[in-house]
């Protein structure tokens, strides 16, 4: 996985994104006057991995210490803002997952074209998605989120073989779960990043 081949890059790789978040404070981030406490949990891979049924046999979940590391370090030099996550129970982050994919580079990002990408069958090439959500930890438990993600990809239409029919597609996933909570311990918020690879192989 893509992942794997830049573990020996994760310190570069955090490198960069504490360089990019100096340059944006959308997302919640209030740059220079808070900070967040960023925790890597386990377990994230096995929780969703649970929820699959309809798409079992074509996609699986496991983790990967780049991704988490990656995830860690845009959170803790981008702190969430307690105020932006006032009565809001689950949203995507856009703007983190466009600074995390600068190190993650997949070939896109953004959870409203996850199904879209995985049930288009016209790919001719590898191609990877990165997605990032945050859920309230107020209004969600870590075990809820990532319910959620399992029976949202669970309940997608999954592209199994290309438009030709003379190729199948495959699925490979990993997936990172972080809390991150504003200054203060305000706000607390489970971040579920969750990149999907999609190739091809032969009949």
């Amino acid at each position: 996985m893509k992942l794997k081949k830049i573990a020996s890059l994760a310190l570069a790789g955090i490198m960069a994104v504490s360089m990019l978040a100096g340059c944006n404070g959308s997302n919640g981030g209030n740059n220079g006057s808070s900070s967040s406490e960023v925790t890597t949990v386990n377990g994230a891979a096995a929780a969703i991995n649970a929820e699959l049924d309809e798409n079992k046999e074509l996609i699986s979940f496991s983790e990967d210490s780049s991704l988490d590391n990656v995830v860690k370090a845009y959170f803790a030099s981008n702190p969430i803002a307690a105020s932006d996550w006032e009565g809001t129970d689950k949203k995507e982050l856009d703007n983190a997952a466009k600074n995390i994919n600068s190190v993650i580079d997949a070939t896109t990002y953004n959870l409203t074209n996850l199904e879209t990408v995985l049930g288009r069958n016209n790919d001719k090439d590898k191609y990877s998605v990165l997605v990032v959500y945050g859920f309230n930890a107020k209004m969600f438990t870590q075990s809820a989120a990532l319910k959620y993600i399992g029976q949202y990809i669970d309940h997608m239409n999954i592209a199994e073989e290309n438009s030709t029919g003379d190729k199948n597609y495959t699925y490979d996933g990993i997936v990172s779960v972080t809390e991150v909570k504003s200054k203060g311990n305000e706000e607390s918020v489970w971040v579920v990043a969750v990149e999907i690879t999609k190739d091809l192989a032969d009949k």
